[in-house]
């Protein structure tokens, strides 16, 4: 075979199951359902770039590895076992193209990492007429939120980070169930809450912006409101992918196959304004470029949608920027 080795990315998983899978098509360009742009229709693409290059005979001269994972959205544990496939397949490749998400004129060579953090506070449990006083304190509810909004107060506005509360609850009582992402309470307006736990996401550029936020996360916690104990958690997840000279160099390639089909110019996307995605698990080791999948909207929601004429052009793209690189990526 010639030219580089390839790693194509995709994940067969969505965020929502049961009635959120059904399937329509309207004004017979639009489909809705759970996953219809991210990812099923970004795997299709790649499937008919794949089955293009074989129609012109030029497959047989790649050497392309896929791979699909199937929880791309609630990455498993440990990541070392979870992401395997994915670390084995990049140390063989040269670089990776990712069919998550896609856009007519842009494209991205660089993504946000992800990472969670839980909260728990515990305090004095007590009648609420003594709140605020020195024996019983503030309870454990005040002391969360005092802690999430000064979190808010003091990252808010910072470029490429964002701090998100996916889940809260405080009360007498509060379990959290085998998922990790659902929470039950209970209480009494009489009775000072002797818990508090919320759980949320932090995203970021580079590993040193996560290292300072979290930093700063934990100095919060130093100074609680009397009777009140707080600690955090943070858990690793998405890796950032930062930009580069040679992902860079996969633009302007990109830039080149969509012009000469006829399509418009395409430019590297921000990094901030894109999630975590499987694409960043690689990039320590080879450069990539993200965002080869379908137009559509609505991701995570209900209400997701995938436009269908854009897979004929997305396919077309990579179809042709593939079959370039045999030629124009040195390995």
């Amino acid at each position: 075979t010639a030219g580089p080795r390839i790693l194509l990315i995709g994940h067969l998983d969505t965020v929502f199951e049961g009635e959120g899978l059904g399937w329509s098509v309207t004004e017979d360009t639009i489909g809705h359902g759970a996953g219809a742009s991210d990812m099923k229709g970004g795997d299709v693409a790649m499937i008919l770039a794949l089955r293009a290059l074989s129609d012109a005979g030029r497959l047989k001269d790649m050497n392309i590895i896929v791979v699909m994972t199937g929880d791309e959205e609630s990455a498993g544990r440990p990541l070392s076992v979870a992401r395997a496939a994915l670390f084995d397949a990049a140390k063989q490749s040269d670089l990776a193209l990712g069919f998550e998400g896609g856009s007519r004129t842009q494209i991205s060579t660089g993504r946000r990492g992800s990472s969670g953090w839980s909260l728990t506070v515990t305090a004095r449990q007590a009648h609420s007429a003594g709140i605020f006083g020195k024996t019983t304190g503030f309870g454990a509810s005040y002391e969360g939120i005092r802690i999430l909004d000064e979190w808010r107060r003091q990252m808010a506005g910072e470029r490429g980070l964002t701090f998100n509360v996916g889940l809260l609850a405080g009360g007498a009582h509060v379990a959290l169930d085998t998922t990790g992402w659902a929470l039950t309470a209970d209480g009494k307006g009489n009775a000072v809450p002797p818990i508090f736990r919320a759980k949320g996401d932090l995203r970021f550029l580079t590993e040193q912006q996560k290292d300072s936020a979290r930093a700063r996360m934990r100095a919060v916690l130093s100074a609680p409101l009397n009777g009140a104990t707080p600690s955090v958690e943070f858990d690793d997840s998405y890796p950032a992918m930062p930009v580069t000279p040679e992902g860079l160099r996969l633009v302007a390639l990109f830039d080149e196959a969509s012009r000469s089909l006829g399509y418009p110019a395409v430019t590297s996307q921000d990094a901030e304004s894109r999630g975590a995605g499987d694409i960043s698990f690689v990039a320590p080791y080879i450069p990539g470029l993200d965002g080869l999948g379908v137009l559509g909207g609505g991701a995570h929601s209900p209400r997701e949608s995938v436009n269908i004429p854009s897979l004929k052009m997305q396919a077309e793209r990579a179809a042709v920027m593939m079959s370039r690189l045999v030629t124009d990526w040195k390995r």
